[in-house]
């Protein structure tokens, strides 16, 4: 699945992820608790049978504190990704995680996986992607308010 974003205000959040780890205010978030019935998906392997976890990246807010993690995975041919709290777990809010080869043209990611989400936002799975760079987004809250990470061009081997 191919996902073409062309929303100016998406690549404004983008880019705000991407200098300073975040844009706005962690009050911002949402305050209804719900499950979204993935917690048992989570505690097991969330990409499915063959991924091996290798890497993980934390999510900062504003403030620098780490609020979650983007796990990412590889099954020796494609990477799949998820985004994951350590805080706010269990508090219905906007979640999302991006996943692509670098290669691909801006605006182009192989993967998104976005809605209002209690836990975690993925699994997102990558074109095949042996000995190529990978590009790697993933906020929670509205417009990274709680937290993000963005990485470009890591696991290039």
């Amino acid at each position: 699945m191919q996902v073409k974003i062309r929303s100016s205000l998406f690549f404004l959040s983008a880019t705000c992820l991407l200098v300073i780890g975040g844009c706005g205010t962690e009050g911002q978030e949402a305050e209804t608790e719900v499950s979204n019935g993935s917690v048992q998906q989570a505690a097991g392997n969330p990409c499915g049978a063959g991924y091996s976890l290798i890497d993980t990246y934390p999510m900062k807010n504003s403030n620098g504190a780490v609020k979650g993690h983007y796990n990412l995975y590889y099954n020796g041919t494609r990477n799949c990704g998820v985004a994951e709290c350590y805080t706010n777990c269990g508090v219905t809010m906007n979640r999302v995680a991006f996943i692509r080869v670098s290669s691909s043209g801006p605006g182009d990611w192989d993967d998104v996986d976005t809605g209002q989400f209690a836990t975690y936002a993925g699994p997102v799975y990558s074109k095949p992607s042996a000995g190529k760079c990978l590009d790697l987004l993933a906020y929670f809250g509205f417009e990274a308010s709680v937290a993000s990470v963005g990485v470009m061009r890591v696991h290039c081997n």
